[in-house]
């Protein structure tokens, strides 16, 4: 490996490298989504006023102009990636000259004028060892970082991180990739109120009812075809009306649980994705052997072969679907298909076999991040 301050301005010249190509590129899809939009309207005029040609041209404009969405959307958080990896070399390469005061986060949370000797040592605040040290950028690895530095470990414990430290102090893609995702999860993830709603007791009823209220959806979506095709619409009314009673006895329970899942679904997938890279390293260290493997176990269940990632990443799907209960195609499905209580039925099921898991998976998020806080200053 190259000698750091070379190393770092090599990336971070790559980085300023792809940062600008992706610039361009937002700029160029910007202006032809303008020109699509143009393009839209004159098509839209001369098939709608002027009858030029079939109206189902418009169509075309329509789905260039999605196409582009989709791709821009994915220059834009490339272009952003850049930005953010190079800012991070930009600060090693400042740490390593000795200007690094005033460029990252200073811990000022976890300051406690009562501590032994926290003030007298500056390890917190602007220009303190927690500022000098610190490239966590998830709360759980600022925390286990704090709680390193003000707490003591007995000679165990510190030899182990030692040694964790030594291997991790040549993983700089591994450092590079936690703090650009940390970066971009760190206002979308709030890991306590995560952690405390997994680990909540079960709210809802039998979770063999889940069936029950499957089978009377799909019940209802059959009746009301059959009402269609035949005029017989009795059996799709009485299935409304069992359903109806059903939301009153159990909608405030459903409604109960997945209210309380203060989750972002865009959080969760970045967490995911942090864990996703973390399941991929291997380790000769003992314990860093153990924390990655208890990513790679997944849920509670015995026969569960999902990994944390993957559990993590089921989880932000659901709360997708949570999130949707505010939109009219969902309000319109929540009698005949009881959305809210197939979604909240969905989400007890995945904390039954995931939920209690989900705070070790913070908790082996936030030591990594400590620990390759140190190994990169190592």
């Amino acid at each position: 490996m190259l000698a750091p301050q070379i190393e770092y301005s090599q990336r971070l010249e790559a980085r300023q490298e792809v940062f600008a190509a992706k610039e361009l590129a937002h700029i160029r899809i910007g202006n032809c989504k303008l020109l699509i939009i143009a393009a839209g309207l004159v098509v839209a005029w001369l098939s709608l006023k002027d009858h030029t040609f079939s109206a189902a041209w418009i169509a075309v404009p329509l789905l260039v102009y999605f196409t582009l969405a989709v791709l821009h959307e994915r220059v834009v958080r490339a272009r952003n990636r850049a930005e953010r990896a190079a800012s991070f070399y930009r600060r090693g390469i400042g740490r390593i000259e000795d200007r690094w005061v005033g460029s990252g986060e200073t811990g000022d949370a976890f300051r406690d004028e009562k501590h032994v000797y926290a003030a007298d040592l500056d390890l917190f605040g602007r220009g303190s060892l927690f500022e000098l040290l610190s490239n966590a950028r998830t709360p759980m690895g600022e925390a286990r970082l704090a709680g390193w530095l003000t707490a003591p470990s007995d000679v165990g414990a510190i030899l182990a991180r030692q040694e964790m430290v030594a291997e991790l102090r040549d993983k700089l893609e591994l450092r590079e990739h936690l703090a650009v995702v940390g970066a971009e999860l760190r206002p979308r993830l709030e890991a306590a109120a995560l952690a405390a709603w997994s680990e909540t007791p079960p709210l809802l009823l039998a979770p063999s009812l889940r069936i029950v209220w499957a089978l009377l959806s799909v019940i209802a979506a059959a009746t009301g075809v059959i009402g269609l095709y035949t005029g017989v619409w009795w059996p799709f009314y009485l299935t409304l009306i069992s359903e109806l009673l059903i939301l009153l006895w159990v909608r405030k329970r459903a409604e109960s649980t997945i209210e309380a899942a203060s989750a972002n679904a865009e959080g969760l997938l970045l967490f995911a994705e942090i864990l996703k890279r973390l399941e991929e390293e291997t380790f000769s260290s003992p314990r860093l052997h153990t924390l990655i493997a208890t990513l790679k176990r997944g849920g509670s269940d015995a026969s569960a072969s999902d990994s944390a990632s993957r559990s993590v990443r089921w989880l932000s799907r659901i709360v997708t679907w949570i999130d949707a209960r505010e939109g009219l195609i969902a309000k319109i499905l929540e009698l005949p298909m009881l959305y809210t209580i197939q979604v909240a039925y969905t989400a007890e099921a995945w904390r039954l076999q995931c939920g209690a898991q989900m705070r070790a998976w913070i908790e082996t998020t936030g030591e990594m991040e400590a620990l390759l806080s140190l190994a990169a200053y190592s």
